[in-house]
């Protein structure tokens, strides 16, 4: 069993720092090229981070993943408000 790695980055930008911490993760080398990926923020709530999940957040990792992975597949589920 693989030991759990921890990456830590110093925060210049919410882009580059996102895309430098997926890469040292080798995001790009675990998922398969062609797999669908279901992101499912804490939206549920009309709430402000950090209750739910900043939507700059999802859409950068929606673009390194468009960049990086270009045949897979990105879902975005939408929760109901309750």
């Amino acid at each position: 069993m693989n030991q759990p790695e921890l990456h830590v980055t110093t925060i210049t930008s919410p882009k580059s720092s996102l895309s430098n911490l997926l890469t040292a993760a080798s995001l790009p080398d675990i998922i398969p090229k062609t797999q669908t990926i279901l992101l499912k923020p804490n939206l549920v709530e009309a709430l402000k981070p950090p209750v739910t999940t900043p939507t700059q957040l999802i859409s950068l990792v929606v673009e390194y993943l468009q960049k990086n992975i270009p045949k897979v597949q990105s879902l975005l589920e939408k929760a109901q408000v309750l």
